[in-house]
């Protein structure tokens, strides 16, 4: 989560083929039940079993849908499960090169640029559709469980990382040490957003930039730990809050296809 990556042709797993050919068995009409959210109780595991046994149970057109979407989140690493060990280990040097080349000024304005192509990919794209779940090939730096998200799980994902880093960098630059523990399993989005976190996106990137902008010296004492990088400095979060947003949007840029 902390370089540009290059886009790169679409590649849709045959296991996406196959579930679709399973979910033309029609299944008995079932009282119509909502789904639990992904945030619920119990583990990852039961939470992904739960749901899927209630969406194998939709009656109606979208049933088939339902069930591929159902059949694909099964099939996906946990949250949290991390980079492949290869492509973390370069991950982190080109981490630290990027942290002590960039300044405030090189990230700001990186981030400036991801955001404004965020902008113009959603603004292309049909409204009613940004909801539309679409299985990807993995992006470097992202994880395999964040492989079948819509447009909007994305901007909802941006969001919640924003939100954390705002207070993270907040933090270290008032002296403080933040608390908590960094997770990638806990920055996951709802499967269920809707069209109003695209302004509640664009929000948290007008938060980010506000925090850093307040700041007199993002080289803290203080570090916070990441996951896969970590203690970094306010520097560093701020300049992985920069290589996450394209990484995010390359992600968005392989969703759009599938969503014709």
């Amino acid at each position: 989560m902390v370089y540009e990556t290059s886009d790169q042709r679409l590649q849709v797993p045959r296991v996406l083929e196959s579930a679709e050919a399973k979910a033309d068995v029609r299944q008995p009409r079932a009282k119509l039940v909502s789904p639990p959210s992904p945030h619920a109780n119990g583990t990852y595991g039961e939470r992904v079993k739960a749901r899927k046994e209630l969406l194998l149970a939709l009656p109606g057109p979208d049933d088939r849908l339902a069930r591929v979407n159902a059949d694909t989140e099964t099939r996906l690493d946990a949250p949290g499960a991390g980079l492949p060990p290869f492509e973390l280990f370069i991950a982190r040097i080109f981490s630290a090169i990027r942290r002590n080349a960039g300044s405030r000024d090189s990230f700001n304005a990186e981030f400036a640029r991801e955001r404004k192509e965020i902008q113009r990919l959603v603004k292309a794209c049909d409204r009613d559709l940004l909801g539309k779940r679409v299985l990807i090939a993995r992006a470097r730096g992202m994880e395999d469980s964040s492989r079948h998200w819509s447009v909007l799980m994305t901007l909802d994902h941006l969001r919640i990382v924003h939100g954390s880093m705002s207070r993270i960098i907040g933090e270290l630059t008032n002296g403080r040490q933040p608390a908590g523990t960094a997770s990638t399993a806990n920055v996951k989005p709802s499967p269920d957003v809707t069209l109003e976190v695209i302004e509640a996106y664009e929000a948290s990137c007008d938060a980010l930039l506000a925090t850093v902008a307040t700041a007199p010296d993002l080289k803290t004492k203080l570090r916070f730990a990441h996951p896969w990088f970590g203690g970094l400095d306010a520097k560093g979060w701020h300049a992985l809050a920069a290589g996450h947003l394209g990484i995010h949007r390359v992600q968005i840029q392989r969703i759009i296809p599938g969503l014709k």
